[in-house]
């Protein structure tokens, strides 16, 4: 079954939606570091939704050095999850093919 897609809009903008959707969906033990995540998703968010502030109405600084940090951080997430993703798919798998 799919997500409807103004649900999915509104999940991934929110580290803690994204916990709970995944501990919901997911069988398989994981240790997903949604903090790091949440950060990106915290300046994302203050840059599209609030106009370069935070909730304290302080203005966000983009410098160089903060999109490899972004990046690192987000592609951390997407490895951890790609291989609990690997393992639910060879715990439910019986005919030997790759996910």
């Amino acid at each position: 079954m799919a997500c409807p897609s103004h649900y999915v809009k509104k999940t991934f903008q929110n580290p803690n939606a994204i916990k709970g959707y995944f501990e919901l969906m997911l069988s398989t033990p994981h240790a997903w570091d949604y903090e790091e995540l949440g950060v990106v998703i915290d300046n994302c968010n203050d840059l599209v939704h609030r106009n370069g502030f935070t909730l304290a109405d302080e203005p966000v600084h983009i410098w160089p050095e903060r999109v490899p940090d972004a990046i690192l951080r987000v592609s951390g997430f997407i490895e951890a999850a790609a291989e609990t993703l690997l393992q639910e798919d060879a715990r439910f798998r019986d005919d030997g093919d790759c996910f």
